[in-house]
């Protein structure tokens, strides 16, 4: 059988392609249905395939946003660091100016006269700066490591003292207390020098000298106990 006459319909050209699948034999159906099957098949391939290309097909890029332009940041020069004061040194108080002291008048016979030896009297007492023996015997703080400050004590305390003229050497030691200003306060005898004209001396001179200069400023309490000697 020619292969023509398995669609008997087509050879009319009048007919739909409805009728032409009703009108066609068994074996013309099955290649219709066959072709249409594939056909389908191809669709849906291709139809998935675009879909899947969609999604993987990756967005077109987003424009960057134009960076900021970046405002200059005005860094400080650099400050110099200043050196740590040190503390200003301490200059020695200026020595007083004393007006020459009148001429002693004569003293009175002390009560405590039995007390001298008969073959002494008293004698006017020596000179401004003639006693230079003068000496600190210690401090009621051991803390108290100031050595120039002994210098002053000495400097200041030797110009008050008029020792009186006695050809023997004694021993005198004076306790006080300096304030933070340089008062002297709380004088006393700590040890006499058997003499009681000698030891008024001591104590006059002492409060004379009062106020010795001030305490160091480094050092922190109010008032030192000073203990000195005047030979």
């Amino acid at each position: 059988m020619p292969s023509f006459a398995l669609f008997p319909a087509a050879l009319g050209g009048q007919q739909g392609i409805v009728a032409l699948f009703l009108e066609a034999g068994p074996i013309a159906k099955l290649v219709f249905a066959i072709l249409l099957f594939f056909s389908l098949m191809s669709w849906g391939i291709m139809f998935n395939k675009s879909r899947l290309f969609r999604r993987a097909t990756p967005p077109p890029p987003q424009p960057e946003p134009e960076p900021e332009p970046e405002v200059p940041v005005e860094v400080p020069e650099d400050i110099p660091q200043l050196a740590p004061e040190e503390p200003p040194e301490e200059k020695p108080d200026p020595e007083p100016v004393r007006e020459p002291d009148p001429e002693p008048a004569p003293s009175e016979p002390d009560e405590d006269s039995s007390l001298l030896p008969v073959d002494e009297d008293p004698l006017p007492a020596a000179s401004k700066g003639e006693v230079d023996d003068t000496t600190v015997a210690g401090f009621d703080d051991p803390d108290f490591t100031y050595d120039y400050y002994s210098h002053q004590l000495i400097r200041a305390i030797g110009q008050a003292w008029r020792r009186p003229r006695i050809d023997k050497r004694l021993d005198l030691a004076i306790k006080f207390r300096i304030a933070r200003n340089g008062t002297v306060s709380d004088v006393e005898v700590v040890r006499t020098s058997g003499i009681p004209s000698y030891d008024r001396a001591g104590i006059r001179a002492l409060e004379d000298a009062s106020p010795l200069p001030p305490l160091p400023v480094a050092y922190r309490k109010q008032s030192l106990g000073v203990t000195v000697l005047l030979p």
